[in-house]
């Protein structure tokens, strides 16, 4: 499995879903769940941790880059783990995308490979490829990736997708 997820992970900076109590419904009817972005005091000494300049801070971020500290992150309680776009080497230059489709609560699973074909076509008008396919079988989520060469800042990457074509306003993919 690390062969498989770790040259995601690489040199990211991370975010991370943590349950520390378990998944289980707690007293409001949630998991006791929330989102890390920031080392804060402490992490395991597995994850390494790196000084980010944001706009009016410095924060401290979480990458890792090892099978060791996949383990920790699990030890943490960790359920999700979301990586930027970018490598902590140059955060200002992001070297792709990721589209996370997740259907509403009931929706059948053909709803998300249907939507996953639609941003096929459209990043496509855009020359963009995804290098990973959406699934052939009805799925609860599809997370596609689309590398990018990084050829200049994170605004530009941001301006240029944004002047591209406009989806429909409304789609249907039931």
């Amino acid at each position: 499995m690390a062969d498989w997820i770790l040259p995601h992970l690489v040199d990211r900076p991370l975010t991370l879903v943590r349950c520390p109590n378990g998944i289980r419904p707690g007293p409001k009817g949630d998991a006791d769940c929330f989102f890390m972005k920031h080392s804060k005091v402490w992490t395991w000494p597995q994850i390494r941790r790196v000084r980010i300049r944001e706009k009016t801070k410095v924060g401290e971020y979480m990458i890792a880059g090892s099978l060791t500290a996949i383990v920790a992150l699990v030890q943490m309680g960790v359920i999700e783990i979301h990586t930027w776009n970018s490598r902590f080497a140059d955060v200002e230059r992001p070297d792709r995308i990721v589209i996370d489709l997740d259907p509403v609560r009931g929706s059948p699973g053909r709803a998300v490979i249907e939507a996953a074909r639609l941003v096929r076509q459209l990043l496509s008008v855009l020359d963009l490829e995804l290098r990973q396919k959406p699934p052939a079988a009805a799925a609860c989520t599809s997370s596609s990736r689309s590398p990018l060469t990084p050829t200049g800042p994170r605004a530009c990457v941001r301006a240029r997708v944004r002047a591209g074509p406009r989806p429909p306003a409304a789609v249907d993919v039931h």
